[in-house]
C-alpha cells in the first residue's frame, strides 16, 4: 500500500503543479495579451477532480478528516469500537455506491470524449472507479485494525 500511497503523492504533486502552471499562464496571457490558452480550463477542471478525489485518499489513509469525536470520547472502549464500526460500515456502503456509479458512468461514456481536449469521458470517470476501489480497500484496512489494537486507539 505505500507503494500506491508514494505514486499518488507523485501525481498529485504533479497535478497541482501542471494545474497552478497552466492557469497562470492563461491568466497572464488574457490580462496582457488578450488571448489564452483554450485547453486550459478543460485541463485545469480534470486535474481539480484529480487532485480532489487522490487527495482524500490520502487524507483518509492518514485520518486527517475532519471528525466530531465528542460521543466517542464519553463512551467506554467497548462502545468505541462499536461505533467505528458502524463509522466504516457506513462509509463502505457509500463507496460501494460511489463505485457501482463511477462503473455505470465509465460503461456509458466511453464514444464520447472532451470537447476540446478529446480525451476520453470513460478516462475522467476511471478516476471515481480507482478512488472508490483504494478507498474501500482503506476502509477495509482499518476496520480490521479495529480488532488488533491499531485501529482502537482513536
Amino acid at each position: 500500500m505505500k507503494v500506491i500511497s508514494k505514486l499518488i503523492d507523485y501525481i498529485l504533486m504533479i497535478a497541482l503543479g501542471v494545474m497552478s502552471v497552466i492557469v497562470f499562464l492563461n491568466v497572464i496571457l488574457r490580462y496582457a495579451f488578450n488571448s489564452g490558452i483554450t485547453w486550459s480550463v478543460e485541463l485545469s477542471q480534470i486535474l481539480f477532480l484529480v487532485l480532489v478525489l487522490l487527495g482524500a485518499i490520502q487524507v483518509f489513509r492518514e485520518d486527517g478528516h475532519i471528525k466530531v469525536d465528542v460521543l466517542i470520547n464519553k463512551v467506554p472502549d467497548g462502545w468505541k469500537k462499536i461505533l467505528m464500526l458502524i463509522t466504516n460500515a457506513v462509509i463502505f456502503y457509500v463507496v460501494v455506491v460511489l463505485l457501482i456509479g463511477s462503473v455505470e458512468l465509465v460503461k456509458q461514456n466511453t464514444v464520447l470524449t472532451t470537447p476540446i481536449l478529446g480525451i476520453p469521458q470513460s478516462w475522467i470517470y476511471a478516476v471515481g472507479v480507482f478512488f472508490s476501489v483504494c478507498l474501500a480497500v482503506l476502509v477495509l484496512i482499518k476496520t480490521v485494525g479495529i480488532f488488533t489494537d491499531k485501529g482502537a486507539k482513536e
